[in-house]
């Protein structure tokens, strides 16, 4: 029989109570490659210069002159404080705290939680042949720490008898995930609600509560020393003007590039799907909610531009899932086929874990902006480049960063920061184009482009904003950002007690401010405004871009203004041909339907489409239509509109 389901009434009770499988040569082979692959990302130096800061006495800081929480992972960047209090020194003691902490997950996972020495051994293959649990195994982010927590959750979660202390202790370590990554606790969550669901009851209630008091703290001091519950980098990646449905696009196309990159890491997950669907036992079917939470969310957000990353946990979770079963014995024919289908799968892929190949240029950054970060950065912050001679991160924005102290400038802008920032210290000031440690540029909406890259939302940096950080004194040309601006200030750079701080803490998380940001002036900032009268002349098919009365514009799209509100259903208008559009009507501020129109590809020039207009707009009416690219070569072009029944 493929698969033996345990007792579904008390699973932790079947749990073998000898050691599992003798994992040892797994178990070295593991430390072995995650050795060899180790590195840092330039986004684990975002959190390292935060790390400097605090240790060195700036307080939790990023730009010591404002409390803006740069970094998603408080309870990892705590714990590598810790370490570098002691050390002084970031590269060797975040690279060998990860790989520790990943040691140790592994040892509790393949001791505490597998059913049979088989099912052992086809895990923690299953882990090791992972593209991306072994990439993010180290790293210098919080992944090792998510994996560990998750580990120690789900010991309790099977072992420990339901009681309220059980209950209690599974929330504080759910907890203490949130801490370390807020959005993990939705792979925790369908596991607590069903023992809170078991034992119920206002006392249960009370021990589940008391349990998540490590989260509750942080978001309290998160909100009072910072100004906000969540980190900056939310608010930033949040706050883009990108469509749902675009992000739900990217979204999926991480999965693709799991697909294509790292194929075991979602055969593993589908597989532990499938077989909690099978067998239906129900301490398993949280697991697997969780799972699909989380999952969902990933395409919800947009994935991720580290190929794999937010992989890793659900990995972990389907494998737990997997240790709940006795597989086919290695002894049997469907035991060894297993095996080796792992091995084939994980040696026939773009960048095997186990024999390393050459870097697959293509992996580097697809057409999507989804990058094999570890490859990228191997050679600048690889272990495996150590030597007496080369001390790392031997890279450019180190290089950069340290003049930068010794430059006249204080104020520099910058689109890769961590390394760059963590290097030139406190004394300078960085602007991050991106937003993620800029608390004015967190809260503009994200200039439009068309090739936009995920986690990547650049910003228009406000005129007078450099000069604004340079001399101490509100610059801004906009005059109501700049009354925006001094009210954020008080917050991230007023006395932590002020009464007026606390006020506009209270006043800027509840919107109050909001209509001060211009939305469309920063978002379309070279956006081309014209009246109707601009383009109701009909231009033949054919008619160059050059020619006169067609009008030019960039990927922020042009907007023509009608005279009035009309009814009309029907558009005939000219476009460049070779490029596709979105058409948006709008009856004041409000948009009232959409549609796109494909290239046609016809001779070159203007290309006449014939469109039926939304029955919603027609109905509605409409007073302006704007007209967006979405995929071309960056050079668009509007001949005329006409509008008909």
């Amino acid at each position: 029989m493929l698969v033996i389901p345990l007792n579904p009434e008390n699973i932790s009770s079947q749990i073998k109570k000898e050691p599992p499988f003798p994992f040892l040569i797994l178990f070295i082979l593991y430390g072995y490659i995650i050795l060899r692959d180790a590195w840092l990302s330039d986004d684990a130096y975002i959190t390292f210069r935060t790390v400097d800061n605090f240790v060195n006495g700036y307080g939790l800081t990023w730009n010591p002159v404002e409390r803006v929480q740069v970094y998603t992972h408080p309870l990892w960047m705590f714990l590598n404080s810790f370490f570098y209090a002691f050390t002084h020194e970031i590269f060797f003691t975040s690279i060998f705290l990860s790989i520790a902490i990943s040691l140790l997950a592994l040892f509790l996972l393949a001791n505490q939680l597998t059913h049979s020495k088989t099912t052992a051994a086809l895990g923690i293959l299953g882990l090791i042949s992972s593209r991306a649990f072994i990439d993010y195994s180290t790293s210098g982010l919080e992944n090792p720490l998510t994996h560990l927590l998750l580990v120690i959750f789900f010991i309790i979660y099977f072992k420990w008898e339901p009681s309220e202390k059980t209950l209690f202790w599974l929330s504080f370590v759910a907890a203490l995930a949130a801490v370390n990554r807020m959005d993990i606790i939705l792979l925790f969550l369908p596991a607590l609600l069903f023992r809170f669901w078991l034992l119920k009851g206002k006392r249960s209630f009370i021990y589940w509560a008391a349990g998540f008091l490590p989260l509750v703290l942080w978001l309290a001091f998160s909100t009072f020393y910072y100004g906000f519950p969540f980190p900056n980098t939310a608010y930033a990646k949040l706050n883009t003007g990108i469509a749902a449905g675009e992000l739900f696009e990217q979204g999926l196309y991480y999965f693709f590039n799991s697909i294509w990159f790292d194929p075991i890491t979602l055969i593993l997950i589908a597989s532990s799907l499938f077989l909690a669907a099978y067998i239906r036992q129900k301490m398993i079917l949280p697991l697997a909610f969780g799972i699909g939470l989380y999952l969902l969310y990933i395409v919800r957000i947009g994935g991720d531009f580290m190929s794999g990353r937010f992989f890793t946990a659900p990995l972990l979770c389907a494998v737990i899932i997997i240790f709940q079963y006795k597989l086919p014995s290695l002894k049997t024919s469907l035991g060894q086929l297993a095996f080796v289908m792992i091995l084939i799968i994980d040696l026939g892929g773009i960048q095997p874990t186990l024999i390393p190949k050459p870097i697959n240029e293509a992996a580097l950054r697809d057409k999507r902006g989804i990058a094999d970060e570890r490859s990228v950065y191997t050679p600048y912050t690889g272990l495996i480049n150590v030597s007496r001679t080369n001390s790392l991160p031997n890279f450019e924005p180190r290089i950069e960063g340290i003049q930068a102290q010794k430059a006249d400038q204080d104020v520099f802008t910058k689109l890769s920061i961590g390394i760059f920032a963590f290097y030139g210290g406190p004394e300078i000031h960085v602007i991050d184009f991106y937003a993620l440690a800029d608390p004015l540029l967190a809260r503009l909406p994200a200039v439009r482009q068309l090739n936009w890259r995920i986690g990547h939302f650049g910003r228009l940096v406000p005129e007078g904003y450099e000069e604004t950080l340079e001399s101490g004194q509100n610059r801004l040309t906009d005059p109501a950002l700049a009354q925006y601006y001094d009210k954020l200030s008080i917050i991230t750079r007023g006395t932590l007690f002020s009464s007026d701080r606390l006020r506009e803490i209270w006043r800027m998380n509840t919107g109050y401010y909001d209509d001060l940001i211009n939305f469309e002036a920063y978002r379309y900032p070279k956006m081309v405004r014209i009246p109707f009268t601009a383009v109701q002349t009909p231009l033949p098919e054919g008619t160059a871009l050059d020619s006169k009365g067609v009008i030019i514009f960039t990927v922020q799209g042009v907007e023509v203004e009608l005279e009035t509100t009309v009814h009309n259903t029907q558009l005939e208008l000219s476009l460049d041909n070779n490029d596709d559009y979105q058409i948006i009507y709008f009856n004041g501020t409000k948009e009232v339907g959409q549609q796109t129109l494909l290239a046609p590809y016809t001779p070159d020039g203007l290309a006449i489409h014939i469109v039926n207009v939304p029955p919603t707009a027609s109905q509605t009416g409409f007073d302006r239509i704007r007209i967006f690219p979405t995929r071309g070569d960056n050079v668009f072009g509007l001949g005329h509109i006409t509008l008909s029944d």
